[in-house]
């Protein structure tokens, strides 16, 4: 019961563990005047207490710093936490309080009292800074004076007697599990929905592997579109990977590229453009009066001698032509500058284009320890796969799978989206079809402690399959499987947790939305309360 009592003090905020739970231990020690100081202007200490001594009516007065410090901190170093609540325990020592006589003096004691339990080398290291004694009390000596000096509140505790668990409305979910699994007429706890098809991803986009991700490493010529492409794709795959996609820096590259942007956009170069275009229209307009000319004087002639004489004359290459033809040509275009003008434009269309700026684009070559890492992970996926069908799995098996399909899920993501210019690589013949698909019971995935959404249409399963797996929870005496229809509060959901993208969730978004839907007004000490409760696995059955 202890343990329970340890575990609910540890999980409180500093204020409320030190109003709720430290303020009554010193009130019931005899001491007459006990104060929450907690604040900006407390100067090290949350609480004070002071009792007179009857005999000599000489006053005692203690400082109290309450402290939430997890146990995995084994020294001060550069924590500035640490080194400030150094600052405030040499204040509870050097500075003069009120007493209620109207004097003023130092502590008499200065205690921490810590949420949870120190490091020996830490605990050291405070009484070193601080040179004098200061008195340290930890969860376990805490919860035995509530034990022998508040015996109701540590009954409260243990029996989770409160304002949340004594409303009738709140058992967690609970009450909706037990309707649930009543409704369904389960004549065993057998998980028969592993015989439904899951499958890790989505439906319409389930994981797949692919044969060979060394298709990746041929270079990309990338454009401002696949740079753009690129920025995100770094981005996104800096949060997953071990390894950067690229071979250079994405920064690097795309301030080059925008450079070479800038001049090929410039209005110089829309002009050059603009220009070389009219210039083809005027000269496809002469090649038409060119080509009505030639066909005319050489209409004895097959078309195919024709077609040759045009490509000649085109490339101003009409010395080219043979004797008789180029002569009765020649006579054709006498009285016309046809053929002078056409090479004067031919000229200078050429001319014009070698000083233009074509579009840019930059080769970009993958990175080949990314793909040897996706790889890896590829082939981690499919062992891991195999090994949970075909043998006894541990939860580690099951975690190193759903870490693995979570990387390239990820992965999938960002290679074959909409804008991924490398889609095209890769056909059905290169994908596994069926590599996201699992034989085994879902009650396997759940168990991982990862966290997991079951998605799937109507009437595919999923509330079966949650029921199922709720009962089998309860029938093996696990107490922390929570079942809660979300559908009957839709409306609290939307107002805590919108389903608006860009929209931040709030940190305690769930809890209020617990609080909210049985009627419970959400503020920091039922939020504490409530976050205790769940976190010792306890909740309440309905009789």
């Amino acid at each position: 019961m202890t343990d329970r009592v340890i575990n609910h003090i540890e999980k409180l905020g500093e204020d409320y563990f030190t109003q709720s739970i430290l303020k009554p231990i010193f009130e019931a020690k005899n001491y007459k005047w006990v104060d929450f100081n907690g604040g900006p202007n407390e100067f090290g200490a949350d609480l004070i207490a002071v009792k007179d001594d009857d005999l000599t009516g000489d006053y005692e007065l203690v400082c109290i710093q309450s402290k939430k410090i997890k146990s995995s901190k084994k020294e001060i170093g550069q924590d500035s936490k640490l080194y400030k609540l150094i600052i405030q325990l040499q204040q509870c020592l050097i500075r003069n309080r009120p007493l209620p006589d109207g004097k003023e003096k130092c502590a008499d004691k200065v205690i921490l009292a810590v949420q949870g339990r120190l490091h020996v080398r830490l605990r050291d290291e405070i009484k070193d800074h601080t040179k004098q004694g200061i008195i340290i009390l930890e969860s376990p000596r805490i919860a035995e004076l509530l034990r022998t000096h508040c015996f109701e509140i540590y009954k409260k505790i243990n029996t989770t007697v409160s304002s949340i668990t004594n409303n009738p409305n709140l058992i967690f979910g609970n009450q909706s599990l037990k309707k649930a699994l009543r409704s369904n007429n389960l004549k065993n706890i057998t998980d028969y929905s592993c015989d439904l098809e899951f499958f890790i991803g989505g439906r319409k986009k389930p994981l797949f592997i692919i044969e060979d991700y060394k298709k990746f490493l041929a270079p990309l010529n990338a454009k401002e579109k696949e740079i753009l492409w690129l920025i995100s794709a770094c981005k996104k795959t800096e949060s997953f990977a071990q390894n950067p996609l690229i071979i250079g820096d994405i920064a690097s590259i795309n301030c080059k590229f925008q450079e070479e942007l800038l001049k090929y956009e410039s209005e110089s170069n829309k002009n050059l453009k603009h220009d070389i275009q009219n210039k083809k229209e005027a000269l496809h307009k002469l090649e038409v009066h060119i080509q009505r000319i030639t066909k005319s004087t050489l209409r004895e002639h097959e078309s195919k001698i024709i077609e040759e004489i045009l490509n000649l004359i085109y490339s101003g290459e009409q010395s080219k032509i043979d004797g008789d033809i180029k002569k009765k040509i020649e006579e054709s275009f006498f009285s016309t500058n046809y053929l002078k003008e056409h090479l004067k434009l031919s000229r200078s269309i050429s001319l014009k284009e070698s000083s233009l700026l074509e579009e840019p684009s930059v080769e970009i070559n993958f990175s080949e320890n990314f793909i040897s890492e996706v790889n890896r992970v590829s082939t981690q996926y499919k062992h891991n796969l195999n090994v949970i069908e075909n043998e006894d799995s541990s939860t580690e098996i099951v975690q190193e799978l759903l870490d693995a399909a979570s990387f390239l899920l990820n992965f999938q993501t960002v290679f074959f989206d909409n804008a991924s210019p490398l889609t095209k690589r890769v056909t059905n013949d290169h994908i596994k079809k069926y590599n996201s698909r699992i034989s085994f019971s879902p009650s396997i995935l759940f168990d991982s402690t990862r966290d997991l959404a079951l998605l799937g249409g109507a009437g595919y399963g999923k509330t079966t399959t949650l029921q199922s797996y709720a009962l089998k929870c309860q029938s093996n005496g696990r107490r922390d499987c929570i079942y809660i229809e979300l559908t009957r509060y839709r409306d609290i959901l939307k107002k805590y947790i919108p389903d608006t993208k860009g929209i931040a969730i709030k940190r305690y978004a769930f809890l209020d939305f617990i609080l909210e839907s049985h009627s419970i007004k959400p503020n920091r000490e039922s939020r504490d309360e409530l976050k205790a409760i769940l976190d010792s696995g306890f909740w309440m059955h309905p009789n």
